[in-house]
C-alpha cells in the first residue's frame, strides 16, 4: 500500500461548545474575543492555545520553492507581554479563598481556602485576638497563700526576718544599726546613755529648729502673755522725764511698749493710750525706779484718775511727775 502526503491538514473545530474530539483545536467563540484551546489531558480541562495562530495562514507560509515554513517573525506578536493579564482575565476562583503555594518545591500559584491558612499559620479559636496565652505568661495569683484578689496583709512571718544586725521585732526597727541612723541624722557619734556628742543647741540646729526660748524673745509682748497665762496684762517702760510727752518720745514701740499701740500726752500730764484690744481696763499700776528697785506708786503720786474713754481707748490723769524711770502695768478685764 502506497502513502500519499496531503500536507498539512487544518484540524481545527469553531463553536460555542467544547467539541467532543480531544484531539483537534477549538476556537472557543463563546467568549467575547474568540480564544484558541487545546485539550489538556492531564488536567482534563481545555486550556488556552497561546501560540495557536502558529496554524493559522498567516505564520504558516511558502517559500518560492512552495515549500511551507513558520514565519517566526510574527510569533512575538502573538505572545502574552509581562504584567498584561488582569485579574478580570484570570480563572475563577471560589469566594473565601486566597493564593499562595501550599505543595513543596517550586511551582504555580494554588487556590487555598481561608481554613486551610488559618491552619498554615496556627491559628485557633474566632481569630479576633482572643488569643489564650497562659502557656506563655507566668501568673501569680497568691503570694504566701495570700490570694491577690483584694488588699493584702502582710505579717511578720510573710517577711521573715532582717539581713542586718537589727532585729524585727517592736515597732519601726528593722534592720537598722545604731551608726547607719547616726549616718542618716548626720550625727558623728554617740557616746553614753542616749547622750550624745551633740548639745541641744546643736541637735536643734541640725533640723533647722529654733531653740523654744528663743521663739518666746521672737513673739511680741502681746502673744508672750499669752503663753504665759497672762493674755490681758501688759506694760509701758518710761525714761525719766518731767513731761508725758518727754516720756514718750524717750521710749520705744516694740521694745518699751506694745506694737500697734499709739502713746499720746493729752492736756501736757495726761496719757491717752490707744492699744485697740477691745476690751475693758480692770487696774493700772504704776512702779518708780529708785535706788533699792521698783517701787510702787499709789494716789497722787501715780495718777489721779482712769478714764476709758471706750474699750480700745483709755486716759491716764495726771500721770506721776517723778523724775526718774517709771513702768506702767494694765490688767484688762
Amino acid at each position: 500500500m502506497s502513502l500519499k502526503n496531503l500536507g498539512l491538514v487544518k484540524a481545527i473545530f469553531v463553536g460555542v461548545q467544547a467539541p467532543t474530539n480531544t484531539s483537534v483545536i477549538w476556537l472557543d467563540t463563546s467568549l467575547a474575543t474568540p480564544l484558541h484551546k487545546y485539550y489538556n489531558t492531564t488536567s482534563g480541562t481545555w486550556e488556552a492555545l497561546v501560540h495557536s495562530a502558529l496554524i493559522d495562514n498567516h505564520t504558516i507560509k511558502k517559500d518560492v520553492d512552495g515549500k511551507l515554513y513558520v514565519d517566526i517573525s510574527t510569533i512575538p506578536e502573538l505572545q502574552i507581554a509581562d504584567g498584561s493579564v488582569t485579574l478580570v482575565k484570570l480563572q475563577d476562583v471560589p469566594s473565601s479563598t486566597v493564593f499562595y503555594r501550599k505543595s513543596a518545591g517550586d511551582g504555580s500559584p494554588e487556590v487555598q481556602t481561608l481554613a486551610t491558612l488559618k491552619t498554615d499559620l496556627g491559628l485557633q479559636g474566632t481569630n479576633t485576638g482572643d488569643q489564650d496565652l497562659s502557656g506563655y505568661v507566668l501568673k501569680i495569683t497568691t503570694i504566701n497563700g495570700k490570694a491577690l484578689t483584694g488588699n493584702i496583709i502582710l505579717t511578720p512571718s510573710d517577711i521573715g526576718s532582717p539581713s542586718g544586725s537589727g532585729t524585727s521585732t517592736g515597732t519601726n526597727t528593722g534592720d537598722e544599726t545604731k551608726i547607719s541612723i547616726l549616718e542618716k541624722l548626720e550625727i558623728a557619734s554617740i557616746s553614753g546613755v542616749n547622750t550624745g556628742d551633740e548639745t541641744y543647741e546643736s541637735i536643734l540646729s541640725l533640723f533647722g529648729i529654733v531653740a523654744p526660748e528663743e521663739q518666746y524673745y521672737l513673739l511680741s509682748e502681746t502673744e508672750r502673755n499669752r503663753l504665759l497665762g497672762s493674755a490681758n496684762v501688759y506694760t509701758i517702760s518710761f525714761p525719766s522725764s518731767t513731761t508725758v510727752d518727754g516720756r514718750i518720745l524717750g521710749a520705744t514701740e516694740g521694745v518699751d511698749y506694745p506694737n500697734s499701740w499709739l502713746l499720746e500726752a493729752s492736756d501736757a500730764v495726761d496719757l491717752k493710750i490707744t492699744h485697740n484690744l477691745d476690751k475693758h481696763i480692770a487696774n493700772v499700776t504704776i512702779w518708780g525706779e529708785t535706788l533699792d528697785g521698783y517701787r510702787q506708786k499709789f494716789d497722787n503720786a501715780a495718777y489721779s484718775g482712769i478714764l476709758e474713754i471706750d474699750s480700745n481707748i483709755l486716759k491716764i490723769e495726771a500721770l506721776a511727775t517723778v523724775e526718774s524711770p517709771i513702768r506702767i502695768q494694765l490688767t484688762f478685764a
